[in-house]
């Protein structure tokens, strides 16, 4: 639909579980770093240290411009 995409990343670098969650030895960080490398260069835009609900709400992202919103909540801890 011509939406630019932006990712908010609550850890200071990307990768979420995969990165945090997986061991290096069953996901090399150089496949994941590459992996994120490709996926910035379709033009998506990465911000690293925000949560959404906490560091900006829904709200607020759609008043600061953003045109729509989706919602993928990682699961950083088991449960």
């Amino acid at each position: 639909m011509g939406y630019s995409v932006t990712i908010f990343e609550a850890f200071h670098t990307t990768g979420g579980v995969l990165r945090y969650g997986i061991p290096e030895f069953r996901l090399p960080r150089d496949i994941l770093d590459r992996e994120i490398d490709y996926v910035k260069s379709l033009g998506v835009k990465i911000m690293k240290n925000m949560v959404v609900g906490r560091t900006a709400g829904i709200k607020e992202l759609l008043e600061g411009g953003f045109e729509a919103v989706f919602v993928a909540r990682a699961r950083a801890l088991p449960r």
